[in-house]
């Protein structure tokens, strides 16, 4: 069998046992309506997550932990862009 027909391992370590027996017995309008029920449950579920002020503040502690980090990165990167367009204004660009 190609690669191209196996479902991927990144996702099918998240399906339910038995999940891909049962949709293999469903017809379209059952496939149709698991995914508006999935989709729904996404969409709350990320409100959710959205609301949640723990959540939230481990977000906001991860920021400020990480942004002396960041700014060492970036300053990096834009000398090695200022670098690079400098030697393509001179002609000598990859």
């Amino acid at each position: 069998m190609s690669e191209e027909n196996v479902f991927p391992k990144k996702w099918q370590k998240y399906l339910p046992t038995g999940f891909e027996d049962t949709v293999n017995t469903m017809d379209d309008v059952e496939m149709e309506s698991n995914i508006i029920t999935c989709e729904k449950t996404m969409s709350s579920t990320e409100k959710e997550m959205d609301n949640d002020p723990k959540l939230n503040g481990a977000k906001d502690l991860v920021k400020d932990f990480s942004m002396a980090y960041k700014d060492v990165i970036n300053t990096q990167k834009a000398k090695i862009r200022y670098i690079l367009y400098t030697m393509e204004q001179r002609g000598k660009g990859p």
